[in-house]
């Protein structure tokens, strides 16, 4: 019951993972909302370009020319903004990551200094021949797998999972 116990444990912790972007997704649409100004522009923006259509580049250069140049400057502005806010972005991903990375440390540390000496699955020793040792460490017991091994075999199984559903 023990090696179910901490392979779903193991599983959720990699379903987190697998759902990284969509809680950084989430956090974002919290924190972070469009300003009035940015909405303004965005609507000056528009009306400029919708002007600039209007005006015939020939006829009244002049025009056209300032036309031009608030749409570039507004561009531009824009541009600067939505740099800032993939930057801010790729921090809360960052954040997010690591902070994801040290739960499954801490929780992995956690199980493996609780069931140091606790074998978690017990097979005939004949059934793991060549690596029944290894897989035994640090019980001890024959034919048993330990802790730091079966977490090490959840994880894997669980990522083949998740790339398998994805």
């Amino acid at each position: 019951m023990l090696a179910v116990g901490i392979f779903v444990v193991v599983f959720c912790l990699s379903c987190l993972h697998a759902v990284n972007p969509y809680i950084v997704r989430i956090i974002l649409r919290w924190t972070r909302k469009d300003s009035e100004e940015e909405f303004s522009k965005h609507q000056e923006l528009k009306s400029l370009r919708k002007d600039l259509y209007n005006i015939s580049a020939q006829d009244e250069f002049a025009r056209y020319a300032r036309t031009q140049r608030k749409i570039n400057k507004l561009t531009e502005e824009l541009a600067q903004k939505s740099k800032n806010r993939s930057m801010i972005a790729m921090k809360y991903q960052w954040f997010v990551t690591a902070m994801l990375y040290a739960i499954q440390v801490f929780v992995s540390l956690f199980l493996i200094w609780q069931y140091y000496q606790h074998p978690v699955v017990v097979l005939d020793a004949d059934w793991l021949f060549p690596m029944a040792t290894v897989l035994s460490i640090p019980t001890g017991v024959s034919g048993a797998v330990g802790i730091t091994c079966w977490l090490l075999v959840s994880s894997r199984i669980s990522r083949l999972l998740l790339d398998g559903v994805k």
